[in-house]
C-alpha cells in the first residue's frame, strides 16, 4: 500500500510510490482506484491536472501548466536549482519560488522548503 499527495491531502491507494501515477491512469485510461472515497477525492483534484504528450502537468494559480515530477525528479531538479545558483545556497522560500517559475510541481514542495 502506497500513498500519493494532492494538494496536501494524503490518499492511500495500491499504485507505485509515484503520487502521479493515479492521475495520469485516470487521465489516460479511465482507471479509478477501488475505494469510493478516494474515487471521490481523485475526481476532486483531477480539474487541475491534464496530460499532454504522456506527461502530468498542473495548472498553476495562473493557469500556467506546471510539470508534475515525481519524487528521483523532483530531488535532481532542487539539487540542480540549488547548485546553479551561482554559488550562494537560496533561501527555502526562494528556492520553491525559483521552482515555480522553472514551471515544476509536485504535491509536497511547498512544505519542502518552508
Amino acid at each position: 500500500m502506497s500513498t500519493f499527495n494532492g494538494q496536501g491531502r494524503k490518499l492511500c491507494c495500491n499504485f507505485t510510490e509515484d503520487w502521479r501515477t493515479p492521475f495520469m491512469e485516470y487521465l489516460a485510461q479511465g482507471i479509478l482506484p477501488i475505494d469510493r472515497t478516494l474515487v471521490h477525492q481523485l475526481k476532486k483534484l483531477i480539474v487541475r491536472y491534464f496530460l499532454q504528450n504522456g506527461i502530468l502537468f498542473r495548472r498553476g494559480y495562473n493557469e500556467d501548466p506546471l510539470r508534475c515530477l515525481g519524487p528521483r525528479k523532483a530531488r535532481e531538479v532542487v539539487k540542480e536549482v540549488h547548485s546553479d545558483d551561482y554559488g550562494s545556497h537560496p533561501r527555502k522560500k526562494r528556492l520553491y519560488k525559483q521552482l515555480l517559475l522553472l514551471e515544476y510541481y509536485w504535491p509536497t514542495m511547498k512544505n519542502d522548503f518552508e
